[in-house]
């Protein structure tokens, strides 16, 4: 199975997918991390050259006898010496970046990405005197604005605004102000009457029920791949599991369909269709939909077989070898929380809100 796995990683490469291959290789490494064949494929496919060193320093480490992984290291160790490089058994002419290959039942190594320059040390010496002018430019900046600022007397406080319905308050002077004491006989007294006291019967708390917590579904990652029979199959992106909106060519849908492009093996010894129950889609409600064949048939008639999926449902799957099946599922447009699983398996692949926009499908002929 990974002789067949890496055989598909090799040709979502070269048919320029290199992060569905770099997905499904990680997946891979954490299932099998002491396979120096995965390591030495990673390096084919890194995105800097520290993973792709890395990668190579890995096979070598679980393989010292690896050739491959060993020239790449050295290619490595020339490059940052500096000195100009011959040409070896696994790169090309001098100054060139690393190629390395492989045999046939391993992936040939990319391209490894171009040094990083280096600023010398009179590039150094410069930027020191630099930095002091800026620094002390700032500092003088700073100074002259504290200065500034303190020379500055707060402005007035202003007026607070008098609120609605509120009385003016006015001005007494001590000249015209009556005096307390006539003030305060020239007041009716007030009559104080105590209200009556209603008895209210003591107040019950009801505890509420408790809030239902969700329990989580478990899923699986993009390039996990499942197995059930003489079957193995996985989702590389998670793009490759989402709604889309319309018909498929004159296909009608009851609800709307859900996509998902799957990447499938048959480990068995002759061709065979998939089995109609080895996909499903499961809302969060627990319903189940499987898969209908002719949509998949019509969804490749519509937007080209090798473009949207190799094989359709209702073809025969080769032995030997994975191809990409496009499974079409019509589902109630109410269901949500859909969840892509293969089998029996209670872990799957969740289904994206956002359908892509598809291509413009181009004219088919008819045989």
């Amino acid at each position: 199975m990974l002789t067949t796995l890496l055989q598909t990683v090799r040709r979502r490469k070269q048919s320029g997918d290199t992060v569905g291959a770099r997905v499904l290789l990680h997946a891979l490494a954490a299932q099998q991390p002491d396979e120096p064949r995965i390591w030495l494929a990673l390096a084919t496919v890194a995105e800097t050259r520290a993973e792709q060193r890395q990668a190579l320093e890995r096979a070598i480490a679980l393989d010292p006898q690896n050739e491959l992984a060993s020239r790449g290291l050295e290619r490595f160790r020339t490059a940052d010496e500096g000195r100009p490089s011959t040409r070896s058994a696994i790169g090309a002419e001098a100054g060139q970046a690393p190629i390395l290959t492989a045999p046939a039942e391993t992936l040939a190594l990319a391209p490894a990405p171009a040094l990083l320059p280096t600023p010398d040390d009179s590039t150094i010496r410069i930027r020191w005197p630099l930095y002091l002018v800026i620094g002390v430019a700032v500092l003088i900046v700073l100074v002259a604005a504290v200065a500034i600022q303190s020379t500055i007397s707060p402005a007035a406080e202003a007026p607070r605004p008098r609120l609605p319905g509120a009385l003016p308050v006015p001005l007494i002077t001590p000249a015209s102000s009556p005096s307390a004491t006539a003030v305060a006989a020239a007041r009716p007294s007030p009559v104080l009457r105590a209200a009556p006291t209603v008895a209210r019967p003591p107040a019950r708390l009801t505890p509420l029920p408790p809030t239902p917590q969700p329990t989580p579904r478990p899923t699986l990652a993009p390039g996990d791949v499942i197995s059930r029979g003489a079957w193995h199959a996985s989702l590389l992106r998670p793009d490759y599991a989402v709604p889309l909106d319309g018909a498929i060519g004159t296909l009608q849908p009851r609800g709307r369909f859900i996509l998902a492009l799957v990447d499938i093996g048959n480990d068995g010894t002759a061709p065979a269709r998939i089995p109609a129950n080895l996909f499903s889609i499961q809302a969060g409600d627990g319903h189940r939909y499987l898969p209908v064949p002719a949509a998949s048939t019509a969804y490749l008639e519509a937007y080209g077989h090798g473009q949207r999926g190799d094989l359709s449902m209702e073809e025969q799957i080769p032995p030997g070898g994975n191809v990409s099946v496009p499974l079409i599922f019509d589902v109630p447009p109410a269901a949500r929380e859909l969840m892509l699983r293969v089998g029996d398996e209670p872990r799957g692949w969740m289904v994206g809100d956002a359908p892509p926009a598809p291509p413009t499908p181009a004219p088919t002929s008819t045989p």
